[in-house]
């Protein structure tokens, strides 16, 4: 569960305090977070502030300038440990925009328009040096090809779809990385191999 905290931060000569709702496991994080960690270089200078960001949804500058940390080490104290996704169950039902959509028992793309798209996102997935694909930013548009027409009760359109990938980002990544991983793994026949697994010392 999120943890509702608030905290102080140096800004120019004055104390700043602001309220935020931390994350305290990896199942609070959202899809637009995994998606950002499956991106994120752990070896560079700065990573462990800008891990810190993408995990808090504060900006560096403000993580930087933390007066009283102790109390946030502790809530984030999870991302010492392994982020595996991959226990997450297909759920029965999504919030999107406060409104909760049923997931049917027996996915599948509804129309030959949706299974087009995703074809197309799929193919122009470029693969890293290992020769792997990093299916994991692809999740926000494969669920919004899915859940727009849904959503909004229109027949499928291309050129919708990027109207809702940011919503698809908001999705909590405990519902949204199974339904997204379902759909690019059936129909691409491909495997997730950048879910985020990393832990910051």
């Amino acid at each position: 569960m999120k943890l509702p905290i608030s905290f102080k931060f140096k800004k120019g000569k004055k104390i700043a305090e602001r309220s935020a709702e931390l994350p305290t496991s990896w199942a609070d994080i959202t899809l637009g977070q995994a998606i950002a960690l499956s991106q994120f270089d752990g070896n560079r200078k700065g990573a462990k502030m800008e891990l810190l960001s993408i995990i808090t949804g504060l900006p560096v500058n403000e993580v930087k300038a933390l007066s009283e940390w102790e109390h946030f080490e502790d809530c984030l104290a999870f991302i010492t440990e392994p982020a595996d996704l991959s226990g997450f169950a297909i759920p029965d039902k999504v919030t999107i925009d406060g409104r909760a959509y049923k997931v049917p028992v027996n996915l599948k793309i509804e129309t030959y328009g949706q299974k087009i798209a995703l074809e197309e996102l799929l193919r122009n997935a470029e693969p890293g040096p290992d020769g792997d694909v990093n299916i994991v930013p692809m999740m926000a548009e494969a669920l919004a090809i899915y859940f727009y027409p849904i959503i909004t009760g229109e027949p499928f359109r291309d050129e919708r779809v990027e109207d809702f990938v940011q919503l698809m980002h908001q999705l909590p990544v405990k519902y949204a990385y199974p339904v997204a991983g379902f759909f690019l793994m059936k129909y691409a026949g491909l495997s997730i191999t950048k879910q985020p697994t990393l832990a910051a010392s």
